[in-house]
């Protein structure tokens, strides 16, 4: 008798044995799952917070996310200049820009008067296009002997889009730095642009296809007005290691001409 009643108490007591263990289960893995999340949250909280990890932190922790979860191949160079490039313009001096070994070397080249591309001189400009406020890069100079000037590219022109491998280019979407860096180029390489040429009214969408070189960026130009034979027009479009040399020519040139005024434009 006893044999029965304790095996009908095991059987009684079975599924709820087995109920508890089911909830236990569940308890457990939440826990496991909560304490995993707040693992998380603290070694991220550490990473971007953390004086030990110092105040560059932030960027270990999204180059881990961008290299985990990114749909494309970050390119981690590329990331980088953007960043330092961002990181010298939030200081807010007008003035300060940072420079890779690329820009550089485009750098020293300009200030000595040469660059390989097409020849031309530009400024950031707004307007209007299919009645949208757009901003666009304006030719504000062609260079004699450049490939601007034998395509037929003149003052004024703007410079709408570039082609690259990559497909169509606009200004209006990716700026001015991005659109002259696609334009610049290795010499004897071809580049095609559209620009915009007319009023706000009546624009004519025209492509050039050129072909890269150096060219050679003369700074200063002079000429003798022609209502007044006695004034001499100097123009100093820009300033590099050649313009004070180049400039004292053109005056002592002028001064031999019997030039006894002179006319100084700086516009641009």
């Amino acid at each position: 008798m006893q044999d029965e009643f304790d095996e009908i108490k095991a059987e009684a007591s079975g599924p709820s044995c087995g109920k508890k263990r089911i909830i236990c289960l569940v308890v457990a893995f939440i826990a496991v799952a909560l304490i995993s999340v707040m693992l998380t949250f603290s070694l991220t909280v550490n990473y971007f917070f953390s004086e030990e990890n110092g105040e560059y932190a932030k960027f270990e922790v999204l180059k881990k996310y961008i290299d985990k979860y990114s749909y494309y191949e970050p390119d981690h160079d590329a990331m980088m200049d953007a960043a330092l490039k961002a990181y010298v313009s939030g200081t807010g001096d007008r003035y300060a820009e940072y420079y890779n070994a690329e820009d550089f070397k485009a750098l020293a080249e300009d200030n000595e008067g040469r660059c390989v591309g097409i020849g031309v001189t530009i400024s950031e400009t707004e307007t209007v296009y299919h009645n949208k406020s757009v901003t666009l890069i304006e030719v504000i100079g062609v260079y004699e002997s450049s490939p601007a000037n034998e395509a037929g590219i003149r003052e004024g022109d703007m410079i709408y889009s570039v082609y690259t491998d990559d497909g169509e280019i606009f200004t209006d979407d990716v700026g001015m730095d991005v659109v002259t860096s696609k334009i610049k180029g290795e010499e004897g390489t071809e580049v095609k642009i559209s620009v915009l040429r007319g009023s706000e009214n009546e624009y004519e969408k025209l492509d050039f296809t050129m072909k890269r070189r150096k060219v050679d960026v003369n700074s200063v130009t002079y000429e003798i007005s022609e209502s007044q034979p006695t004034v001499g027009i100097v123009r100093v479009t820009r300033f590099d290691l050649r313009t004070p040399l180049l400039f004292k020519g053109a005056f002592n040139d002028l001064k031999r001409q019997g030039i006894t005024k002179v006319v100084l434009d700086m516009r641009g």
